[in-house]
Order: C-alpha cells, then structure tokens, then sequence
C-alpha cells in the first residue's frame, strides 16, 4: 500500500512540474486586420488588368492592463510603420495602405496601359492584360520566443508583372517588457559574429548534405552573411534568407534552425 501511494504522489509531482513547464510561456493575444480587395484599371472595362490585394496581418490585443497596453501599442506601432506607413489603429491604418496601394496602382499604370491598348493588336490583349495586371499579398503570425520574446512573422507576395512574383518573409523579435525590437547584437556577445557565421554555414552546409562553405559555391550559393531575418523560439533560432539574399533565384529561400545549445558559448546571457 506504501509503495502504491508513494507511486501515486510522484506521479502527482511530475505532471504538477510538466504543468508549470507548459504554463510558462504567456499565450499570445491578438486582434487580425484583414482587407481583400481588388480594382479592374479601367473601370468600364471588367477585363482590364486588374489589381488584387489580400491582407491578413495580426496586432498585439489592446484589452491588457495599462502597462501592458503601453506595450503593445508600442510594439503595433512600430509593426505598422515597418510595413504599413502608419500609426495608430491597425485596421484604420491597414485599410489606408491599401486605399493608397490601389490608388497608385491606377495612377502609374493607366494612361500607360490606355496608350499600349490603342496601339495593340487584339491578339496581343491577353498579354497587355497580364503585363499591366498586379497582387499584393501580405500574411502574417505572432509567437512567443524564450524569455517570452514575441516575435512577428510577415510573409509578403508581390506581383508586377514580368516572369514571376517575388516573395519575401520578414521576422522582427520585441521585448515583452520594453516593445524594443532585439536586434543581432542583443542575443549575441561582441566580437562573435564571424562565429555565428561559421555555424550558420555549417548549419546550412549539413541542411543540403554536403561538407562546407567550397561545396554549397558550387551548389551556386554565394558569400553568406550576418542573416538579416532571424527569430527566437523557445528552443532554437531560426536564420532566414530570402530569394537573392544569398544565391539565385533558383535555390529559393534557406532557412535553419539553429538549438541554443549548439550557439550557448557565444550568446549574451
């Protein structure tokens, strides 16, 4: 019977400590600011070239406490400035930058579009239609790093014509206490960066199966730099590079994810 309860009192004890692990990381709150519209370039003519934008992009929730709102909207504002020219409400801004984004859109291309059509042949009126046609894309998550870290991810999809659209993903990390962005040199100890190189190289060198930074130049990579997108989760860092960044086109983007473990020596504590 001892054996039995004490059995039961550890077990009791373990999932009391797998609770408080699980607990430990503040869950996200957030509001999403949302827009899908689009405009023909000629308004009388539905099949004109056409404009498409999609928005899906979440803020920090306002309804916290006092101090936490100054938080928030500190690190919203500083969100919608990077990517939406504004401050303030986010829906209000959101819906401003797509207004402008399609107005310019019918101020650059219309008289433009107007001239080439007059002068088109109309076998060649599916081309002007895909060559003067444009979307905008924008999508976006929030999540909780270590030190409870929040970190905004932005993926954005931009098509103006030519062979294909050009996508590009953002990450910004904040601190949860003063809503300053963390930059490289807040997670990394002065004077390290050219070993953060060598392991990102390794890291991505490992990724494609092959020995060093001699193999991935022949893969058609060219010299790596300090990552310019990167976030911090709760177990690792992810580095980010986008489409050019780092190769051509072909090779898309590379992203690793490096442990803490592996990057422990030469980060701030």
């Amino acid at each position: 019977m001892k054996k039995r309860t004490t059995f039961f009192l550890c077990l009791a004890c373990l999932l009391l400590a797998l609770t408080s692990l699980t607990c430990c990381t503040k869950e996200v709150t957030y509001d999403l600011a949302e827009e899908q519209r689009q405009i023909s370039l000629v308004e009388s003519d539905p099949t004109s070239p056409r404009c498409e934008v999609y928005i899906r992009m979440p803020f920090l929730s306002t309804d916290v406490d006092e101090v936490e709102r100054q938080t928030a909207m500190k690190i919203n504002n500083k969100v919608l400035k990077e990517f939406f020219n504004g401050e303030g409400d986010p829906h209000q801004v959101v819906s401003e930058y797509v207004d402008n984004y399609l107005k310019e859109y019918k101020e650059d291309r219309y008289e433009y579009y107007m001239s080439e059509r007059a002068n088109c042949q109309d076998e060649d009126t599916s081309f002007l239609v895909h060559a003067f046609s444009a979307y905008l894309s924008i999508d976006g998550s929030i999540s909780r790093g270590r030190g409870d870290i929040v970190g905004f991810t932005v993926n954005q999809e931009i098509y103006n014509g030519g062979a294909h659209p050009v996508s590009t993903t953002y990450y910004v990390n904040f601190n949860p206490v003063t809503g300053e962005e963390v930059k490289i040199a807040d997670i990394f100890l002065s004077g390290t960066l050219d070993q953060l190189h060598d392991r990102i190289v390794k890291a991505i060198a490992d990724d494609k199966g092959v020995r060093d930074m001699e193999d991935l130049r022949d893969m058609g990579y060219d010299e790596i730099g300090t990552p310019q997108e990167y976030m911090i989760g709760q177990d690792s860092i992810t580095f980010f590079y986008n489409v050019y960044e780092i190769g051509p086109y072909a090779l898309g983007p590379t992203e690793v994810k490096i442990a803490y473990k592996d990057l422990d020596d030469i980060m701030v504590k």
